[in-house]
């Protein structure tokens, strides 16, 4: 919690091995932030490539839910999804329909 209250309070600064120091951007500084008011809540968090494709178990697990009720979604049109071969494939970087058919 002190860490959290420290990075909201100020800028992060990263120190390389030779102890050079620079603050972070604005977006990385913001990205700590949520990522440890996350964490202290109890939340899991995942560090996940932003171009990355989920299976639909993969996506099922990180949003905690059935990978029946996800293919349900997927075919509602609720979330969208492409096919590999005989395979659903979710972007990451759909994570506001993945996150609003969680709910």
């Amino acid at each position: 919690m002190e860490l959290y209250q420290k990075i909201q309070r100020s800028r992060a600064k990263l120190v390389g091995r030779m102890a050079e120091r620079r603050a972070c951007l604005y977006r990385s500084n913001e990205f700590l932030v949520k990522l440890i008011a996350g964490l202290c809540d109890g939340q899991s968090v995942a560090l996940v490539q932003g171009n990355a494709q989920l299976t639909t178990v993969e996506a099922a697990r990180m949003l905690g839910v059935s990978r029946q009720f996800l293919i349900g979604q997927l075919e509602k049109g609720a979330i969208p999804f492409h096919m590999v071969g005989t395979h659903r494939r979710l972007y990451v970087q759909e994570r506001a329909g993945l996150q609003d058919a969680a709910r």
